[in-house]
């Protein structure tokens, strides 16, 4: 039987969002609209009416409404940004929460030779609350949709997706066949995650604008292999982008040691269909953290399978005797 809960009282819809957003953040949208109607009828007064004697007053109240709302909405935008990095420590500790959970729990069976049938289940399980954790909280930081996925990285360096958040697992089910085998040398995400070898970023890949860096001659990805389909150029700008993102993140899970600097065994894909939607200066931190808990989940199962599998085999020699 499994121990991983099936409701999850941390998740919620895409549609309910909204729900964790500040108290001010619709309050803003509603004065966003004011504003613009404010400005509009100032243009219409002062160009199309004209201004006649004595009604200079309504030209200086509206341009002083205009002044007191825009001064309003820059504050409530700057209280709900801070507000979404804020709650990051929350969405953390779901992660942390259900990791522990499960190990705890894991544990327990393997002292009480109580061997549970759907471990792997339960493992895939954690993997999918926390992409799925990560997703909502960088689609609530980001506020535009944020897909977040794991990649398995092996010996021979071919690169394979373990899990996807619920949201774009079913999305990007119609990219690629299955059977493409995927690898490092293709990717230039991938590689310079693993190597680290781009001074550009902090041991991690980061972009916000995937064609342009393409148009640069600096992007591949072995997508582009897989759909036989190459971006193209035209006046300056990419057409038949073949990829659903635009902007990326990708975050090493390993161990970093001195003597094997490379000793990466998975990798934290964040992206997203629109450009410029990442902010560096935070959010690699924040991408890396995450990638952590993912490096001791992976590494500590891998270990407790193998301790269970020991159990498993004593037992089965037991009962033959």
């Amino acid at each position: 039987m499994s121990f991983i809960p099936d409701n999850i009282p941390y998740l919620t819809k895409f549609q309910e969002y909204q729900k964790s957003l500040p108290p001010n953040f619709f309050r803003a949208k509603i004065f966003d609209t004011l504003n613009i109607i404010c400005g509009i009828v100032l243009i219409l007064y002062s160009f199309v009416w004209g201004i006649t004697a004595g009604t200079e007053i309504y030209g200086y109240f509206a341009v002083f409404i205009i002044i007191c709302l825009s001064g309003y909405i820059v504050y409530i935008h700057h209280f709900e940004k801070l507000y979404r990095y804020a709650i990051c420590g929350r969405y953390f500790h779901t992660v942390n929460h259900y990791t522990r959970d499960f190990f705890a729990r894991l544990n327990k069976n393997i002292h009480e030779n109580k061997i549970s049938a759907n471990i792997e289940d339960d493992f895939d399980k954690i993997i999918q609350i926390n992409l799925d954790t990560i997703s909502e909280f960088f689609t609530l930081l980001c506020r535009t949709k944020c897909n977040v996925c794991l990649k398995e990285i092996t010996q021979d360096k071919t690169i394979t997706t373990i899990a996807r958040d619920k949201y774009s697992e079913s999305e990007r089910l119609k990219y690629g066949n299955g059977s493409f085998i995927h690898k490092l040398e293709d990717n230039t995400d991938f590689e310079i995650a693993f190597y680290g070898k781009d001074s550009r970023w902090n041991n991690c890949f980061l972009c916000n604008d995937l064609e342009q860096l393409w148009l640069k001659g600096e992007y591949k990805n072995s997508r582009f292999l897989e759909a036989e389909m190459e971006p193209k150029e035209k006046n300056g700008k990419v057409i038949d982008w073949p990829l659903p993102y635009k902007s990326c993140m990708v975050f090493p899970v390993r161990y970093y040691k001195k003597n094997h600097p490379h000793c990466c065994i998975a990798f934290l894909c964040i992206d997203s269909g629109r450009k410029n939607v990442f902010k560096f200066r935070y959010q690699d931190t924040i991408g890396s953290a995450f990638a952590d808990v993912f490096y001791t989940l992976i590494t500590q199962s891998d270990t407790l399978f193998k301790i269970m599998k020991q159990r498993n085999n004593s037992l089965e020699m037991g009962n033959s005797d």
